[in-house]
This record gives structure tokens, sequence and C-alpha cells, in this order.
């Protein structure tokens, strides 16, 4: 009961879904080839812990809103939800054994360790003077990968679908039979190496047992494990707060033993930004970003027809992804936060997203 390090190991490849969907024949917008996201979402996760916190989920879902909550999360909550006896999630890593890795940060250049943007020159832009790193070659572009964070590789890079990559993909290739015509596809999966999980650290006011649940678009199985943090973190981390910060301790740290440069601020997760986007854009000198597509799901308890349980949100969002780097014009300020006060973005922050730290 307190704080967990929860991992979810794929036992199969997986695939995590996003805005690309077959089509075939004369469909109008028909697509023949579709590809997982590498990572699952932070709502997938905590749906999923949501999920493992109910004391005999089966097909009646018979929840009771004092474990779990009453509702599913909402990006766009104007309220700070509650999620019972689920106080809190951090952002989503990968773990093999003791070792953790994070999206490498987006200001690396192609090398083994963490490598940041050394030297910066200003320039002139329609928005002012911004710096532009000087060292970025635009033939290599930005590395996506993952960045041990601890251990003796403290600080090695491990680039996506290399021979040292901690991911890989699985292609299926079939043929749609209700189509006479046109009805092959192509469908690529993501697979973690052996021994590597998806983890959280997550507040949880409960015991947990160890389970088997689905997730993805194929209800892929994964394990899921809760372990104690004080036996990850040592002794006297067995607060959220605690572990939490000792997580985030070793990536200061591993950037701190790499970094010569600018110090800035780094999403630890993927950022949700309800309004003044370009506050934040205008308090940056230089800025290193990626989005992504995000389309919430919910799930309807109270119906009784099952078809009806689950609705596909009508409002896709952009979110900036985890890795994005913000270099900020005034160093003094010690947070990404023009939006620090909002109510949206405070919930978002009980499930991981918007999770944004510091580093020099």
């Amino acid at each position: 009961m307190g704080a967990y390090l929860v991992k979810f190991t794929p036992l199969e490849p997986y695939f995590f879904g996003n805005e690309r969907n077959f089509g075939y024949g004369l469909a109008k917008n028909k697509t023949y080839f579709i590809e997982s996201n590498e990572l699952p979402s932070q709502s997938t996760l905590f749906g999923t812990l949501r999920y493992c916190c109910i004391e005999d989920p089966g097909k009646s879902y018979n929840i009771n809103p004092e474990e779990i909550g009453a509702e599913s999360f909402n990006l766009l909550s104007e309220k700070i939800q509650s999620f019972g006896k689920i106080k809190r999630m951090s952002q989503i890593f990968l773990a093999k054994g003791d070792i953790f890795y994070i999206p490498v940060p987006m200001n690396h250049k192609k090398a083994v360790y963490y490598t940041p943007f050394s030297q910066y020159e200003e320039c002139l832009t329609e928005k002012g003077i911004r710096s532009f790193p000087v060292d970025y070659d635009t033939k290599v572009g930005l590395q996506d990968g993952f960045m041990q964070i601890n251990g003796e590789q403290q600080g090695k890079v491990f680039i996506n679908y290399s021979s040292e990559s901690l991911l890989f993909k699985a292609d299926r290739i079939g043929i749609n039979t209700r189509n006479r015509q046109q009805g092959f596809f192509r469908k690529v999966y993501c697979m973690l190496v052996q021994g590597c999980s998806f983890a959280v650290l997550a507040d949880i006011d409960k015991q947990v047992p160890d389970q088997m649940v689905y997730m993805g678009r194929d209800k892929s199985p994964f394990k899921v494990s809760f372990i104690d943090t004080e036996s990850v973190f040592g002794a006297g981390k067995d607060k959220y707060g605690d572990a939490f910060s000792a997580m985030s301790k070793m990536i200061k740290d591993c950037i701190k033993k790499f970094n010569n440069s600018k110090k800035f601020q780094l999403a630890l997760s993927d950022l949700y930004i309800p309004n003044n986007v370009e506050a934040i854009y205008n308090g940056c000198s230089f800025s290193c970003i990626k989005t992504k597509d995000y389309r919430s799901f919910t799930t309807n308890y109270k119906t009784t027809r099952f078809e009806n349980r689950f609705q596909r949100g009508s409002t896709l969002q952009t979110m900036i992804k985890a890795g994005s780097i913000f270099v900020l014009k005034d160093e003094t300020v010690s947070a990404l936060l023009p939006w620090k006060d909002s109510t949206v973005v405070r919930n978002a922050q009980q499930i991981g997203y918007n999770i944004v730290i510091e580093c020099d």
C-alpha cells in the first residue's frame, strides 16, 4: 500500500492504434498499411491501472467509485477528477531489471552516448531573436530512441530499430477476404526486447496483486507487476513523492554529466497545452519539439449494451511529445509553466501528462 513501480511487460507483439485505419477497395480514404505507436499513451496505462484496482472485474463491471473513481479520465476536464484510491501516476519510461530508460532528449546529436547541441548562434526571425544550434546536422535529423539514466552505461542512447534498439518491429501481411479486389494489407506491430517493460510510478492507497491484462487494438497480453518503491530506490523511498524525486534526480544527474551547454526544460511526458502556446514560444530562445495526435476513449459502465460501453472521443488534440526540449530566454526562470495554474493541466498531471523538469 503506497508507492509502486508498476511494470507492464508485453508477452507478444503489440499494436497501439492511432488515427490511421484500414480502408479497402473503393474506400475514399483507403489505407493498406498501418503501424503501431511505439509507446502506449498515458491514459491507456492509467485505464489499465484502474482496471487492476477493481476487486473482482467481470462482464458486469460493477465498480466501486471509492476504489477507482466514477468516470474515465478526461483531458479537457475543467475540474480536478478523483480516481478513488489511485492518487497519482508518473510519466511512462522503460525498465529492464533495475535499469531505467527515458525518451532521448531531442537536443541529442548522433552519438553512442548522450551528446547535446553545444554551440548556438543568434538569428533574427519574424518572431525576434532566436538561437539555433550550429552543430545540428539536417541530414542526420533528430535521433529517436531511449537514453539509459542509471547503471554502468548511464547516458547511452539506444536508437529505435538499430542493432541495439530496445524495441523492434514485427510485420503481419495478409488479405482481407471480404474484398475481392485490393484487399492486401500490411500491419506493423512493435515489441520490446526480452526483459524490457513499460513502467510508471504510481501512488495507490491499497495493495494490488500482480496480474495479466490485455491492451492495444488486438488485445495483446501484458503481465503487470507491482513492486514496492523502497525495494527499488532504497530505504525511506516508500512515498510517491520520494520515489518520483529519486527518479528525477537520476535523470538530472545523467544529463548534467554530459551537458556542457545551456540549461533547458525537458518534457518527461507528453504535454497538452490548452492555451497560450504563443506565450511558450515567445519565452524560448530555442525549442526542439515533435507533436502527436491524441483522441480520448471513455468507458460507460452504466450502459446495458456492450457496444455502447466504449466511446471514441469526437475531438482530436495535438500534444507535444516526451523528449521535447525548451531553452528559455531567461535562465533564471525555473519552470516552463505559463499554464501551471490551469485546472486542465493539473488534472492531466495526475495521470502523468505535462511533467517538465529543468536540466543543466
